[in-house]
């Protein structure tokens, strides 16, 4: 299932595997764009122990439409009787109270402040560290067989190129990016490796690309 192609938003369950607890939500956006859910009691749980959390997804939207969504979400609500007071879900509403909404920028950074101070304290806990391995494993698995979202793209270029330059002298010299070679050597370097890709130099300056950000991480996906 493709984002934007096969399907628009989902309705998902998460569960907590110690205890068997359960929250339903919904989602306007991809199921691989890390999103959690917004249930005040349910990410407070989640937080505390994600290693303990599994998602599935109960139903695609597979229109594009935020208010079918929530709709969606309305009639996996309702298939549990009163579920904002059944101890075996953290939903404390019984009607879709988010689906396309995030956390408010004061509870993200709240979240984060704590987070932070938590882990320079402490370090990253063991189900931290696996949640994490497991996120960016994931990510690169999705990188490998479908390739960088245009946002990837931009980001992932925005590091630059590791360039090899050969200055007239013979000299070699290694810069992580084009931008950083061209202040220090007053010399055009990225037209510079547009030239030596035809030419055997550039005013006497010999460039070669050692690392494409997109490349590399794709490949070692």
């Amino acid at each position: 299932m493709k984002h934007k192609q096969d399907y628009f938003g989902y309705i998902y369950e998460w569960t907590n595997q110690k205890n068997n607890m359960k929250y339903i939500g919904s989602h306007y956006g991809s199921v691989e764009d890390s999103y959690i859910g917004s249930g005040v009691e349910f990410t407070k749980a989640y937080f505390d122990d994600p290693e303990s959390f599994k998602m599935k997804v109960l139903e695609y939207v597979l229109v594009d439409d935020k208010k079918l969504v929530l709709r969606t979400e309305e009639k996996w609500l309702s298939s549990v009787y009163n579920i904002k007071d059944d101890p075996r879900y953290y939903n404390m509403n019984n009607e879709a109270a988010g689906g396309f909404g995030y956390l408010t920028e004061e509870h993200i950074k709240k979240r984060s402040d704590t987070l932070k101070k938590k882990h320079k304290e402490n370090g990253l806990s063991e189900a931290e560290r696996k949640s994490y391995e497991r996120k960016i494993q994931s990510r690169l698995n999705r990188i490998s067989t479908s390739g960088f979202t245009r946002k990837e793209q931009e980001q992932h270029s925005s590091y630059g190129f590791q360039v090899q330059v050969t200055l007239p002298s013979g000299e070699n010299r290694i810069y992580s990016s084009c931008s950083k070679a061209t202040k220090e050597l007053e010399v055009d370097i990225k037209y510079a490796l547009k030239v030596c890709s035809t030419k055997n130099d550039f005013k006497g300056y010999k460039v070669i690309k050692l690392r494409d950000p997109i490349k590399d991480c794709r490949s070692n996906g």
